[in-house]
């Protein structure tokens, strides 16, 4: 639980910082989708690993 919400964090700043400091606002659903999938992908791998 902690590795996922980790990630979403660590996602949501990943996000936010790469379309206010590099200004690529305009793939936003891109980048989300991008982020959060990483996200969700590493919080299944560590489920898949500790059970």
């Amino acid at each position: 639980m902690v590795v996922v919400l980790c990630g979403f964090h660590a996602a949501h700043r990943i996000r936010f910082t790469s379309e206010e400091m590099l200004g690529i606002a305009r793939f936003d659903l891109v980048i989300a989708l991008l982020c959060y999938g990483a996200a969700i992908r590493a919080g299944v791998v560590a489920f898949v690993v500790l059970f």
